[in-house]
């Protein structure tokens, strides 16, 4: 609208100027009063000259106005001309643009602060680089990290830490990674991880850093804790029994003053009886701590993954057809299944048959009194990792012991012991990869494995 109201007041002046040059040729040509023709002429000239005027005053006070815009000035406005409607309907327009482009600025300033207090609130390291290495961002948590008493830069990065600065440099986008990194002779290390992302037409990458150090302290106190207790308990259950064997039969051989030994012809058939007893005690707890000193000799010398490429569908097949008897004693329904059918699995097919031996058999023993036990593995294709499930609908763990299935020699079985799992996590591990389990009382287990 503004813009016709505009277009017609120039159409009427060029139509006003055609006018008067028609007067002028009529006056030269057929009038031929020479006073008339300069007036025609004079006005035709004033006529031009307040429409150049016109479109530059225009023109000049919307070049101001976008200049203060550029210049963040939203207070300046054009003039008003009360007898000019669609000068001053021009003139509201910008007043309403300056208040909108107020009100933008205003929020993306409100915006701006919150990025900087979150970016300055979280308790690790952040910092972004652009595709010239140029450090874009860098918030007090890293600043801390680094000892650094001013903003940090590619200048500071390359001078202190070298080692880290190339780490920033080439870690990929996604991808995490584990450094050393020492100050001052304090140890400590770091967790980085990037990813990318474009701002305002420009690459950027956002690196996270965060000092992993007293939480690997912290899950390796706790680690070592569940392991001496358990250990404890593994160890004092063959100790007692032993040791309480020996001071019965220490009771039994000698006299009461506990020193001197008894004579041939002091002993009798109770006494020889009750000796042959304890020493069958103490062997049958010997033998027990022997074993557990080989299970955990086992946990800790494991051989190195000799990896090759498996076809799923045929591994599953035979390891049902190892199972087969196993499985019909305990009248047990098993079944596997790969998706798509030819997927490839590179690792090794001894340790993987482990992995799904300990586990199967933890199941048949959570199935042992359920109606109808069945067994499910099914090996699939998720995003980027191969990951294979093996469900039962057995008893379930517990949800205050699910956390400890994994932890060397914890069992809740009478007669388990307690390395199945923590080997299988081990393999996994050594295979870049991990186990999982999910498990509801009564309704079954479901353990994954992730490649």
């Amino acid at each position: 609208m503004l813009r016709n109201k505009f277009y017609l007041n120039i159409i009427i002046r060029v139509i006003l100027i055609s006018l008067t040059a028609i007067l002028l040729g009529y006056s030269v040509f057929i009038v031929k009063d020479l006073l008339i023709n300069i007036n025609l002429i004079a006005l035709i000239f004033i006529q031009v000259w307040l429409l150049i005027r016109k479109i530059n005053s225009t023109n000049n006070e919307l070049s101001i106005f976008f200049d203060s815009i550029n210049y963040e000035d939203t207070t300046w406005l054009p003039k008003s001309i009360q007898n000019w409607k669609s000068y001053n309907n021009l003139r509201t327009s910008l007043e309403k643009l300056n208040v909108k482009i107020s009100d933008e600025r205003i929020s993306y300033e409100a915006q701006e602060a919150f990025f900087k207090k979150v970016v300055e609130h979280v308790d690790f390291g952040l910092i972004a680089f652009n595709e010239k290495k140029e450090v874009k961002l860098s918030n007090s948590a890293l600043r801390n990290l680094l000892q650094a008493k001013q903003s940090i830069s590619r200048k500071f990065l390359q001078s202190n830490y070298p080692h880290l600065f190339e780490t920033f440099q080439t870690i990929k986008p996604f991808k995490k990674e584990l450094v050393n990194f020492e100050h001052n002779g304090n140890y400590s290390q770091l967790s980085i991880q990037a990813t990318k992302f474009k701002l305002l037409n420009e690459n950027l990458i956002l690196i996270s850093v965060k000092d992993i150090k007293t939480e690997l302290e912290k899950h390796e106190y706790e680690t070592w804790y569940k392991m001496v207790r358990v250990l404890n308990h593994e160890i004092m259950n063959s100790i007692g029994p032993i040791s309480s064997s020996i001071k019965t039969l220490k009771e039994f051989l000698t006299h009461e003053d506990r020193q001197s030994a008894k004579k041939t012809k002091d002993l009798n058939d109770a006494i020889i009886k009750d000796t042959v007893k304890g020493l069958h005690i103490i062997d049958e707890q010997s033998s027990g701590l022997l074993n557990f000193a080989n299970n955990f000799r086992n946990l800790t010398h494991f051989p190195k993954p000799e990896p090759e490429k498996i076809k799923l569908h045929e591994f599953l097949t035979d390891f049902s057809t190892f199972m087969d008897k196993e499985l019909q004693q305990n009248l047990i329904n098993f079944s596997t299944e790969t998706q798509p059918e030819n997927l490839i699995l590179e690792a090794d097919p001894k340790l993987l048959s482990q992995v799904l031996l300990n586990i199967v058999r933890n199941s048949i023993q959570a199935l042992e009194i359920v109606k109808e036990p069945e067994i499910t593995i099914k090996a699939y294709q998720s995003d980027s990792q191969i990951k294979i499930d093996i469900r039962d609908n057995g008893v379930g763990i517990p949800a205050d012991t699910i956390d400890q299935i994994f932890i060397p020699f914890f069992s809740t079985k009478e007669k388990g012991s307690g390395i199945g799992l923590s080997l299988s996590r081990q393999i996994m591990r050594m295979h870049n990869g991990n186990i999982s389990v999910q498990s509801t009382v009564n309704k079954g287990s479901t353990f994954t494995l992730m490649f």
